[in-house]
């Protein structure tokens, strides 16, 4: 039986499926938690291709990036909303971003053991425990304070448009869109003569 949020195929891996049950306001929180499952998803399919370590360290860091960056924009909302359950919400973010360390550190801890494989199933099972558990068991407990959120959130950008820790400098732009260097290039174009 897969977990809520997971869905299987035969022989591919096991992705992180969006689902309605799964929406907290229907904008900012939604769209951010959808990028993290993508990340997340784009993270098992760069492992089951086998990437060089360098490149799955790369995604390991645009994930937590774009995690703290979600759980500051997430706490900046429910502080407007004067959320009841800030203060252990945000524990609960710091105790996240610590296993998100962690999960870095044995990632690099198994590539000197050479045994990656392994490792990195393992990693791809807490990840998307976390994720998906933290969204259904924490995140879906500010439903009832969307309405007090909604004046706040106007001002906040997408997350695909803030700055990608893992994306080459790019002079004379504000906010590069999310480019993963888990993400396979794109198609060469050919050209008809």
């Amino acid at each position: 039986m897969a977990h809520p949020g997971h869905s299987e195929e035969a022989g591919a891996p096991m992705s992180i499926a969006w689902r309605k049950e799964m929406a907290v306001d229907d904008s900012v929180i939604d769209e951010d938690h959808k990028l993290l499952i993508e990340i997340v998803n784009t993270f098992e399919a760069a492992v089951s291709r086998k990437l060089a370590p360098e490149t799955i360290d790369q995604g390991l860091k645009l994930l937590k990036h774009y995690t703290i960056e979600h759980f500051r924009r997430e706490e900046e909302l429910q502080r407007a909303a004067q959320y009841p359950f800030y203060d252990a919400h945000a524990r609960e973010h710091r105790d996240v971003i610590k296993k998100l360390d962690g999960i870095i550190a044995h990632r690099r801890a198994a590539a000197t053991r050479g045994d990656i494989a392994d490792v990195a199933k393992e990693i791809i099972a807490l990840l998307k425990d976390w994720l998906v558990n933290h969204i259904i068991q924490s995140d879906l407990r500010m439903r009832p304070y969307v309405a007090q959120m909604r004046a706040h959130r106007s001002t906040m950008r997408s997350l695909k448009t803030q700055n990608n820790p893992c994306a080459p400098a790019r002079p004379n732009v504000q906010a590069a869109p999310l480019s993963s260097p888990l993400s396979p290039p794109p198609p060469k174009r050919t050209s008809a003569a």
